[in-house]
């Protein structure tokens, strides 16, 4: 799936208090902004996602698996810098981006397009699936509040952390 970032500007002053502490403490504080912000993200996207009705038959995913399988991780990017990572768990990724981008609908078994053909005993429907975007529009309203929090909360630790040197943070 592809990938959302948000930048923050106009920050110099929290970058230079950030500069002055130790590289350890800065990096704890910085995880914690970013997974503060990235909760508020998470949330927004896990409830924007679709549930799907209960069924007798079939092997679909049960209902509220979707909801409940958004994660948030801390990771880096390709740029090098921290970030807090919204998306589906490993469970339901693969269905998140069928919702998400839409689908070719095969019966009968799977159809692969290799090339200009496709392989395999399944037969394509007339239509494709439409996409149900609901992870662009979640982190489309939710941003705005996501930064702010990550801001919020960095700003409420720092002075902490820069008047006991660190020390008193708990690492």
């Amino acid at each position: 799936m592809g990938g959302f970032t948000a930048s923050f500007q106009g920050l110099k002053e929290l970058d230079a208090k950030l500069e002055a502490l130790k590289p350890k403490v800065a990096h704890k504080l910085i995880h914690d902004a970013l997974m503060d912000g990235g909760e508020v993200l998470r949330a927004a996207v896990a409830e924007r996602a679709p549930e799907r009705v209960p069924q007798i038959h079939g092997n679909a995913i049960p209902p509220g698996a979707l909801k409940r399988d958004i994660e948030i991780a801390f990771g880096i990017t390709d740029e090098g810098l921290p970030a807090a990572i919204i998306k589906p768990g490993r469970y339901t990724i693969h269905v998140a981006r069928w919702l998400e981008y839409g689908h070719r609908l095969v019966r009968g078994g799977y159809s692969k397009v290799v090339g200009n053909r496709t392989r395999g005993p399944g037969k394509a429907a007339e239509e494709d699936v439409p996409a149900y975007p609901f992870i662009r529009p979640a982190f489309e309203t939710a941003r705005a509040l996501a930064t702010t929090t990550a801001v919020e909360s960095l700003k409420s630790k720092l002075p902490f952390a820069a008047g006991e040197g660190g020390r008193g943070l708990k690492l």
